[in-house]
């Protein structure tokens, strides 16, 4: 068994102070805490308090967060100092720096140079050998598109090339299909890319055999070269596929969650929506999607949730992959309220689940904190607290660790929490209680 299988070794603990056998190795529980809650370990970057790195701005504006399926590699994007940094983690899930990759002093260069301008999003293919980069600079020739690496045996990154119209890119289409890139989603399959553009469209690529990007097609509203959706109020901010490659779902900042079928070639086809957008299918209270950034599908595919400026909405999946509203949670009146009111508050909010489904955590990069849920088996939300600068939030012991959170990605084991900190300029490793990581190495095989 292979380091893949590390989530499938980890047991959520019956209670907090028993210890359980897995494989042979002994769970090491979190001490009186209860399953779900965040314990700080540390941060990474410029904070005086933080673990520096070389360059020490490397993490200057962290935004995106990834870890590779075998948890032994995480890539943090900043968007400031236009870098992807990595780290390497051991079986705990503790986090060591091991360079960056980019145009920025003292980070191994790309070649040919092309501008990493404003990475907003990152994506690990499923077999973990690749990182696709979306990065945003309007207009498109001055920075706009997809990148990608190669990750090899140690996690280091070979920048292989980027499509779109920046100098040096590989040029496609009209030129306008990833103006505002802004968002990135595989399928589990490993066979097809898809690029969400503020702009107003999703650009479909199929990822060859030797996981080149092949582009095919595009569809949006009035972006020249795209097919066009039946709605006109996409503005594609996240993007999140179900685990059959069935269905795709892309939060727009227009207040609305919009859902594509996928077919056997992977291309899209407008289906429906649900928002305040004309010819959409409303939800009470309409203001829960308001500034909709962050989406995500439950790992059993039976639920997708949507994070906004002040709320997160909850919907199940009927057969055909379409949306029902099934609540909110938020600083919205009709929401199911919070304690902090406003930890919920936050323009840039990202979602992350454990492997398991039972906890979702968000970031708020205006409270500074990232809040917790406990999830039900019909996909509920029950918010369990925050952890962040925001009053009424447990705190974490580097005062700034947290500010302007932003992404975040949990371990394949479920043992920790990654977030970055768009203006505290750092990303901070938290444990998550109730999971833990093995006590002795994966068996290879």
């Amino acid at each position: 068994m292979n380091t893949l299988h590390l989530r499938s070794w980890t047991l959520r603990l019956a209670s907090v102070a028993a210890g359980v056998l897995a494989v042979g190795c002994f769970a090491i529980p979190a001490a009186y805490a209860s399953p779900g809650d965040l314990s700080f370990v540390g941060c990474t970057g410029l904070l005086p308090d933080c673990t520096s790195t070389n360059p020490v701005d490397a993490l200057t504006g962290a935004a995106a967060v990834a870890v590779t399926p075998d948890g032994m590699n995480m890539y943090v994007a900043s968007q400031t100092t236009f870098a992807i940094s990595h780290f390497t983690l051991d079986l705990a899930g503790n986090t060591t720096y091991a360079g960056c990759t980019g145009e920025h002093p003292g980070c191994t260069p790309i070649s040919p140079l092309v501008p990493l301008a404003s990475v907003s999003a990152l994506a690990v293919s499923p077999d973990g050998k690749h990182l696709f980069v979306t990065h945003f600079q309007y207009p498109s020739t001055l920075g706009s598109g997809v990148s990608e690496f190669t990750i090899d045996a140690a996690g280091n990154l070979t920048f292989d090339g980027c499509y779109g119209y920046p100098s040096g890119c590989t040029p496609f289409g009209t030129g306008q299909e990833l103006d505002d890139a802004d968002a990135v989603a595989v399928t589990r399959d490993g066979k097809n890319l898809y690029v969400a553009s503020l702009s107003g469209s999703i650009s479909h690529f199929i990822i060859g055999p030797d996981n080149n990007l092949i582009y095919s097609g595009c569809i949006g509203n009035g972006t020249k070269g795209c097919s066009e959706d039946t709605n006109s109020g996409l503005t594609p901010s996240g993007l999140a596929v179900t685990p059959d490659g069935k269905n795709l779902y892309a939060s727009s900042y227009n207040g609305m969650v919009t859902h594509f079928g996928i077919d056997t070639a992977g291309n899209l086809t407008y289906a429906d929506c649900n928002g305040n957008s004309a010819g959409c299918t409303p939800i009470s209270p309409g203001g829960a999607l308001s500034l909709a950034r962050g989406v995500l599908v439950s790992p059993d595919g039976r639920n997708v949730y949507a994070s906004a400026a002040h709320a997160v909405t909850h919907f199940r999946l009927g057969g055909t992959g379409s949306l029902y509203f099934a609540g909110c949670t938020g600083d919205v009146t009709g929401c199911h309220a919070t304690t902090p009111v406003a930890a919920l508050d936050g323009f840039n909010a990202a979602l992350a689940t454990t492997y398991d489904g039972a906890h979702l955590y968000v970031t708020s990069n205006q409270g500074s904190e990232v809040s917790r849920f406990g999830v039900d088996s019909a996909g509920n939300l029950n918010y369990l607290g925050c952890t962040g600068e925001l009053t009424g939030c447990g705190g974490t012991t580097v005062i700034h660790a947290l500010d302007g959170a932003d992404g975040l990605a949990v371990a394949p084991n479920d043992a920790h929490l990654y977030v970055a900190g768009g203006s505290g300029n750092d990303v901070s490793d938290f444990t998550i209680a109730g999971f833990s990581s093995l006590a002795c190495p994966a068996t290879p095989g």
